[in-house]
């Protein structure tokens, strides 16, 4: 019996301060509103509808990020309840406001983590479809543009934004494969530094192109290798290694880059043998495979020559 007296006080207690809240809230007195939400939660930490309200409060204020928090507890407190629909599609909004908000201030990344999230809770929110088709879009994210939009245009087949962005990424991506296959021919050529021009023009079609990535971190590293000092080798290095993250089966950056260790430091073998032997395990069959073969033949016989000398 007390225990039902103890909820009833309660109950009653929560309905007169929701009273105030609703009053200050319609007067827009936003601040005094939060705190008589506030006073609810602290008797009732579990009132999701209290915390949704507070998110109201919040965007009233344009306090987006506060808001969300409130939306998102709210939504975890009343996910099994009758108004789970609205307190979903509440978080959700506000997930893709804060988004939006992060886009205006140029932080496209945090605002793409954020569009996501509002992804995953509903992956047929076409607001969301769109809102993460513009975002890659405009990052030259061309490939993963393509499959919102593709997403969106099965829910609405007459949407002209998106029917209008897919034809662009096709102009975009066909543009980037003709630059690229420029910047092969003159790479392939060793002219490093007009084919690097063709790379980076391609990538300013399409970023995610990458092939065009990989030609770019090759021939960075090409230039630098060609340079010769210390640093510029180490660079050259750095840069093969990236190559190889966008190739992870392609000897060739292996090749290059036991060539920067060898011409680094002659007496550094072991480096050089190492690339040299990646480069014919990861292709057998590469064009470059008889002159890692020979050069693993030459440096190790003078490693062996030389280690034999310091230690008589």
């Amino acid at each position: 019996m007390k225990k039902y007296i103890i909820l009833l006080v309660l109950l009653i207690t929560s309905c007169t301060q929701f009273n105030k809240f609703n009053k200050l809230y319609k007067a827009t007195d936003y601040d005094n509103a939060i705190i008589e939400l506030n006073k609810i939660i602290q008797s009732d930490s579990l009132n999701y509808s209290a915390y949704h309200k507070l998110g109201k409060c919040y965007l009233a204020k344009e306090k987006i990020n506060p808001a969300m928090q409130a939306f998102k507890k709210a939504y975890e407190l009343g996910k099994n309840s009758n108004n789970s629909t609205m307190l979903k599609q509440s978080f959700l909004n506000s997930r893709i406001m804060l988004g939006d908000s992060l886009v205006n201030t140029k932080d496209l990344y945090k605002a793409r983590q954020e569009y996501l999230y509002a992804f995953e809770l509903d992956t047929s929110n076409t607001t969301c479809l769109k809102k993460l088709g513009d975002l890659y879009y405009n990052m030259g994210r061309l490939d993963d543009s393509k499959t919102f939009y593709e997403r969106l245009i099965t829910q609405i087949p007459s949407d002209t934004h998106s029917l209008g962005k897919l034809d662009s990424i096709q102009v975009r991506s066909e543009l980037s494969t003709v630059e690229l296959q420029k910047g092969i021919k003159l790479f392939e050529a060793y002219n490093y530094s007009k084919s690097l021009e063709h790379f980076e023009k391609s990538l300013s079609y399409k970023q995610d192109n990458i092939d065009s990535k990989y030609y770019q971190s090759l021939t960075n590293g090409a230039i630098l290798y060609n340079k010769g000092s210390k640093k510029q080798l180490w660079d050259s290095i750095e840069h093969f290694g990236k190559a190889m993250m966008y190739r992870p089966n392609s000897g060739e950056p292996h090749f290059y880059m036991g060539m920067a260790y060898e011409k680094k430091d002659r007496r550094e073998f072991d480096s050089a043998i190492e690339q040299y032997k990646l480069a014919i395990q990861k292709e057998p069959d590469g064009y470059f495979n008889n002159y890692c073969q020979k050069k693993i033949r030459e440096l190790t016989t003078l490693r062996d020559r030389l280690n034999k000398f310091w230690k008589k």
